[in-house]
């Protein structure tokens, strides 16, 4: 099984001198959830893609090298790099097909992924957590080791569970 995370970035960063990969240079609680994962999982786990959604670079992979910054994801940023990650996403679709998607992504993340289910095929399992951190850490660290996501339902068995945001209407 193919399965593709996205995660929003962290203000907590690496202060180190020069780019990092994104997956280092961030340092949340929800990347030392994915680098733990990433260290301690046997291979047959290791089958997760895993992309971060920055407020100053957009939707990346957690390979892709950065620099230490500092800016926060508003309303009106996600605005501003919406029409650029939803092509990044359109691309990481197509390039991955994945079986599942986990979106662990805040209010404003979500913004900036609007109408994100056009490019997702009915086929894929999707959750999205936008749940306090200490619980969005738990339900990520399921997700991870392949063990039930506690109250959350994927999309092939009910529609795209956001536990904490009403469900919207899809768009004509």
């Amino acid at each position: 099984m193919r399965r593709m995370l996205l995660v929003g970035c962290s203000k907590a960063k690496v202060e180190e001198v020069g780019p990092l990969p994104a997956i280092e240079r961030y340092d949340g609680p929800l990347f030392r959830v994915v680098r733990r994962f990433l260290k301690e999982a046997p291979k047959s786990l290791q089958n997760v893609v895993i992309y971060v959604l920055s407020a100053k670079y957009g939707l990346i992979t957690s390979e892709a090298e950065i620099e230490d910054y500092d800016e926060r994801m508003t309303p009106e940023r996600a605005v501003q790099l919406r029409d650029q990650v939803l092509v990044a996403f359109q691309q990481a679709m197509v390039q991955r097909l994945p079986d599942e998607l986990f979106l662990s992504l805040g209010r404003d993340y979500l913004k900036a992924l609007d109408d994100y289910e056009t490019w997702v095929p009915p086929s894929v399992r999707v959750y999205v957590s936008n749940e306090a951190s200490a619980r969005k850490q738990t339900v990520l660290k399921a997700w991870l080791w392949d063990k039930p996501v506690p109250s959350m339902t994927p999309r092939s068995e009910a529609a795209v569970q956001q536990p904490e945001l009403p469900p919207t209407a899809p768009r004509s």
